[in-house]
């Protein structure tokens, strides 16, 4: 008695089967990006629609950008879905919100994002020079010599809040990437966890406990970096600018088997022109023969056009504290970066970055890019 052939055999129905999961998870990826742009459609809108549109190029400082919205609307007639956009931010910033309307719940989200950039560095190697230190000359090792190109990959994570009693709030993070060269055929692979207790004080002060770790994996090199930092930050309404926000904070960072304590003040500054400014200053104390942050200076412009942001980076650091073999190493890093979207999904960041060393050797000069996805958030 012959037995039915199957149409497929089993190899091709798993082929089949993966082809065909493949594609349901792209649509479903495309249709989640798709309402995601409508939310951000429609929060714009009613924004605009309220004369609050020169609050949205904050929106990467959520408290910035809420104390925007709350003395852009004083004294204002608005929607009743703009004054429950409002009232979700306040409560969410553990500021006092609008009565009638819903107090802060948890909120978990997690997120999904292509990566795709470019690395001068991607194995962790050395320069493909030789390394000359007064009369003495020593050439690397040929699998040794660090590789550069384009990578491509994915990110995921999720963030947590929520609100153990009034006026404070809980927010942890966790996340890992993973971008892979084709051509050198190897990646880099990140994570990072990070933590926070947040109290809120009178008249938007607030004070921040936080603690990170990161771990960054190359071919060569395996980073480890943890830090515990105690942030103060005041918002307040002035005449040169329509919110402002000041930061000072302390950090002790621990990296490359050094220990070293880190002073940061940050000043931001949001106008009603669509513009947005930041400064922000970071010193280091030295570590004996460790070459360590020591200064960095950093100014941002981030403006509005043609209902667009603009972002312009600017930053210049300091290093000091290395040495080779007898001979001191300081170096200084100069770079610009220049960031603006090419869709509402995508944005694109290109710039350059020049590296001064007191040791020729580690010298750098090499162009930053790298194409910025709007993550899928569920």
């Amino acid at each position: 008695m012959l037995e039915p052939k199957h149409f497929l055999a089993r190899t091709d129905a798993r082929k089949l089967w993966r082809l065909v999961a493949f594609f349901m998870f792209v649509e479903v990826f495309l249709l989640r990006i798709y309402f995601l742009s409508v939310l951000v459609f429609l929060s714009s809108y009613l924004l605009s629609a309220s004369g609050l549109s020169a609050c949205t190029i904050a929106h990467k400082n959520e408290r910035l950008f809420t104390h925007c919205l709350l003395h852009s609307s004083l004294n204002k007639s608005v929607e009743p879905a703009t004054a429950y956009f409002l009232n979700t931010k306040l409560r969410r910033n553990v500021q006092p919100g609008i009565a009638t309307l819903p107090v802060a719940e948890r909120s978990l989200q997690r997120f999904l994002a292509p990566v795709i950039l470019y690395s001068h560095n991607i194995n962790g190697g050395n320069p493909n020079a030789a390394l000359v230190l007064g009369d003495m000359v020593f050439q690397g090792k040929a699998d040794r010599v660090k590789k550069a190109g384009v990578l491509m990959g994915v990110g995921a994570g999720l963030r947590d809040r929520y609100f153990p009693h009034a006026r404070t709030y809980f927010e942890y993070g966790v996340s890992a990437h993973y971008a892979h060269s084709p051509q050198h055929k190897m990646g880099i692979a990140s994570l990072s966890a990070d933590a926070c207790f947040v109290k809120s004080l009178r008249n938007w002060r607030y004070v921040d406990l936080c603690t990170r770790a990161d771990r960054i994996q190359k071919d060569l090199s395996d980073t480890r970096i943890k830090q515990h930092e105690i942030r103060v930050s005041k918002l307040w309404n002035g005449k040169f600018a329509q919110s402002h926000q000041f930061t000072a904070g302390v950090a002790v960072r621990n990296a490359d088997q050094s220990v070293q304590t880190q002073i940061l003040v940050e000043m931001e500054m949001l106008y009603s022109t669509n513009r947005i400014w930041s400064l922000r200053i970071i010193r280091g104390e030295r570590v004996p023969n460790r070459l360590v942050l020591t200064q960095i200076v950093s100014l941002s412009l981030v403006e509005l056009i043609k209902q667009n942001p603009f972002a312009l980076d600017l930053s210049y650091s300091e290093y000091s504290g290395g040495g080779l073999l007898g001979y001191k190493r300081d170096d200084s890093t100069l770079s610009a970066l220049l960031s603006y979207p090419v869709s509402p999904q995508v944005s694109l960041s290109f710039g350059y970055q020049f590296t001064n060393s007191t040791i020729d050797y580690f010298d750098l000069k090499t162009p930053i890019l790298a194409l910025k996805f709007q993550a899928l958030r569920f």
